[in-house]
Order: structure tokens, then C-alpha cells, then sequence
């Protein structure tokens, strides 16, 4: 799965498509693109990426599969595989997603910067993952 081609995709607050995105814009685009899911559309849950706290309780009610944002199920770390959704710890707050790449890599879109591959393992996302979610709900 070759997920190069939404590598430097810019951001933009509540993008949802290749002239800008946020994080879970990049989620929501890579889903549509390759696997033909229309996933829920959560803009309504938070102001933009700098609402942690919004971002966290939708994150946060997704991983506990509540409401609106049920249809994702934990995976055990020994289970995870490409395309499963990732919860990381900005800060404080669990408020950003990615995407698993394959060989230690992932996909994700911060705040201000276009959408890049980096490895799970960096100084900075090493200890940030905390926990990968797959989609379970019928498209």
C-alpha cells in the first residue's frame, strides 16, 4: 500500500480533501481514495486542531466506541497492520490522529504542516502512540 502520494498534502483546519486537511481530514481522504469508505464526518466536535480538548473526547469517545463516532475497535499493539488508526498524545491531550504506514512508519498532518510520513519510533513520537483503532463499521 503506497501511501507516498499524500505525503506534503498541506493543512487546513477542518480540510477534507487534497487542497488542505487536518489530521483526521488525512484519515477520512486516505479511506475514501483507498478503500472506498466514507467514514462520519466529526468537524462539528471541535473549533479547529488547536480545540484539544474537543479533539481528545471525540478521540476519546471513538476508541470507547460511543455515539456518533462507534464503528472503530481497539487492536492489540502485536495486531496492528497499515491503515489502522492511530492515537497520539500532543502535549497533554490525546488529540492526534494518523495513520499506520507499514514498517514502523506513519502517516499524519500537525497544525501547520503538510501531511508527512515519519517513523513510529522518533524522539518524538516514540512514547506519543497510545493506542491503534481499526474501522468496523459497513461502508
Amino acid at each position: 500500500m503506497n501511501l507516498n502520494a499524500y505525503i506534503g498534502i498541506p493543512y487546513k483546519d477542518h480540510g477534507r480533501d487534497r487542497a488542505g486537511l487536518d489530521c483526521w481530514g488525512l484519515v477520512d481522504l486516505v479511506y475514501r481514495e483507498l478503500l472506498a469508505v466514507e467514514l462520519p464526518d466529526y468537524r462539528r466536535f471541535y473549533q479547529n486542531a488547536s480545540d484539544t480538548t474537543g479533539v481528545a473526547a471525540l478521540l476519546g469517545m471513538a476508541a470507547l466506541g460511543q455515539g456518533d463516532v462507534a464503528g472503530w475497535r481497539p487492536v492489540p499493539a502485536d495486531a496492528w497492520r497499515p491503515l489502522d488508526a492511530l492515537l497520539l498524545r500532543v502535549g497533554r491531550h490525546h488529540c492526534h490522529v494518523g495513520l499506520l504506514a507499514g514498517e514502523g512508519n506513519f502517516l499524519h498532518c500537525l497544525a501547520g504542516r503538510a501531511a508527512t510520513l515519519e517513523p513510529l519510533d522518533s524522539f518524538i513520537w516514540g512514547s506519543a502512540v497510545r493506542g491503534a483503532f481499526r474501522w468496523t463499521a459497513k461502508p
